[in-house]
């Protein structure tokens, strides 16, 4: 007689994962284990072949061949998102390629991912020195010889920043030798500064980093808890099937027959939160706010709803910030497009400006 493992695994070759419990005829218990299963296979092939794209890149970075190495490390990351090393790699390319912007962004996701990242930490703190954010690379540098105190780059660079901006090491406050002083673990806190010595301002003038605390500027810290970036998204097909944007009321109640053929969307939004089954769960349900009941088209169905990594099962409170940072990111991404489609018209115009790269 055959396990539930592998009575499973013969159902999982021949059902889709969009298929309704009323079309596939398995519990939803038994469906859950069933997208588990086609998630991982997923997950495990695109990591795959994230890392030879990496392989590949390392090889085009050897030769100096540095686009079709950048090109090769944005495809590793699209495909695993997770993976720091990816971001780092992009990091050294945009610096070998003078984009520090760029770099800067990258070194960001890597530390996001990982705050002990010292690669990642050195090339954003370079990316910053480029572009002049002397004090935000010297947070990086101070970051770095937590890690390793016998970093000899990150003592060279101190000693270049504060050539070049000598207020950060010579004010009547010593500021550096309060921090060299924190940094061996000698005396304690100063009132009016952070952990490795700089008065904290709240004179920020908009663009650059004065202002701000060391400790700020250098974030993530070392000490700082890892981040995973869209841990919901699963790729399946389903998930991935926007069609017309507007969500399909069947796929999140009793199932869409019609899959990839149907004309609204079966994908997650910024109003909804997609469960173990794969339905797009209301927020504002979960909030306690909808008001239509029966008649929304995402599901009011919240016990399959994944934990969140550090505060556990949804709650009506974490429901209700999502919803406010949802509205946010939405305004914030319409803002966005509206100047960025401007600056690009402006650009075809005139002609003006450095090429975008893929």
């Amino acid at each position: 007689m055959a396990s539930d493992s592998e009575r499973l695994a013969t159902q999982l070759k021949t059902m889709s994962v969009a298929d309704p419990p009323e079309v596939s005829k398995i519990t939803e218990e038994e469906r859950i284990k069933l997208r588990a299963v086609k998630r991982e296979a997923i997950q495990m092939e695109r990591k795959k072949k994230a890392e030879e794209l990496k392989e590949k890149g390392n090889q085009h970075f050897e030769l100096q061949d540095y686009d079709e190495a950048l090109t090769c490390y944005v495809g590793a990351s699209l495909l695993d998102g997770n993976n720091a090393v990816y971001y780092c790699k992009e990091a050294a390319v945009n610096l070998k390629l003078e984009m520090y912007n760029e770099a800067e962004m990258n070194a960001d996701f890597a530390l996001d991912l990982e705050p002990r990242n010292i690669e990642a930490r050195y090339r954003r703190a370079m990316a910053r020195m480029a572009l002049g954010k002397l004090k935000s690379a010297r947070a990086d540098f101070f970051e770095m010889l937590k890690l390793d105190p016998d970093s000899a780059d990150a003592k060279l660079h101190l000693l270049e920043i504060e050539r070049k901006q000598p207020s950060l090491s010579s004010d009547p406050d010593h500021r550096s030798m309060r921090a060299v002083e924190l940094l061996l673990g000698w005396g304690s806190e100063y009132e009016g500064y952070d952990e490795n010595g700089d008065y904290f301002d709240d004179d920020y003038d908009g663009d650059s980093d004065e202002g701000y605390s060391t400790s700020i500027l250098a974030a993530p810290g070392v000490d700082s808890d890892a981040e995973s970036v869209d841990s919901f998204h699963s790729h399946t097909s389903d998930y991935e099937h926007e069609g017309n944007g507007i969500p399909c009321h069947a796929y999140n109640h009793q199932g869409c027959e019609k899959r990839k053929a149907c004309e609204f969307s079966h994908a997650p939004d910024r109003q909804s939160l997609r469960d173990d089954l794969g339905k797009n769960v209301c927020l504002r349900f979960v909030a306690k706010e909808c008001p239509f009941k029966d008649e929304c088209v995402y599901s009011h169905v919240d016990q399959y709803l994944p934990l969140r990594k550090r505060s556990g099962p949804w709650t009506k409170e974490d429901a209700a910030t999502e919803l406010r940072l949802n509205k946010t990111d939405s305004d914030f991404d319409e803002a966005v497009y509206d100047n960025f489609q401007k600056a690009l018209d402006t650009w075809k115009t005139t002609g003006l400006g450095r090429p975008l790269r893929d």
